[in-house]
């Protein structure tokens, strides 16, 4: 997943102040080989509790098909649970799991499918995907 939007300046400094200091999220993953739940692109092995994520450069200016915008990446997280589930297209390997993270973890804000996404630098992961591996 990649933000076709991204929010800076003025807009992104008053979306953060109306969030309270820990955020519940949502985050599509997908269980995966024996039984390892994965980020959507199935790049990411994750586990429960605070999982971080790596901070790259998203640069998609040179996609031909995709003349997007250039940010820090991280995890990217729906703000609203249906927002994730419409996302998933439910895969039947698909679930959307209810993380929280901390507002200073967050790197961006913005929409992926007009749906508000946050980008962050870690989350917070629930028991059940298991001990890190």
């Amino acid at each position: 997943m990649c933000l076709q939007i991204v929010m800076k300046g003025k807009e992104k400094k008053d979306f953060l102040a109306k969030l309270p200091d820990m955020i519940t999220v949502w985050k599509v993953v997908t269980k995966w080989g024996k039984g390892d739940y994965v980020t959507d692109c199935k790049s990411f092995s994750l586990h429960a509790g605070e999982v971080k994520f790596p901070q790259n450069t998203i640069n998609k200016s040179n996609w031909r098909m995709f003349q997007g915008p250039i940010y820090k990446g991280g995890g990217h997280f729906f703000l609203i649970r249906q927002a994730a589930r419409d996302w998933s297209g439910w895969h039947f390997q698909d679930r959307v799991v209810k993380c929280q993270i901390k507002k200073e973890w967050i790197n961006n804000i913005g929409t992926q499918d007009s749906k508000k996404v946050v980008v962050v630098s870690r989350a917070i992961f629930p028991a059940f995907l298991g001990k890190k591996k």
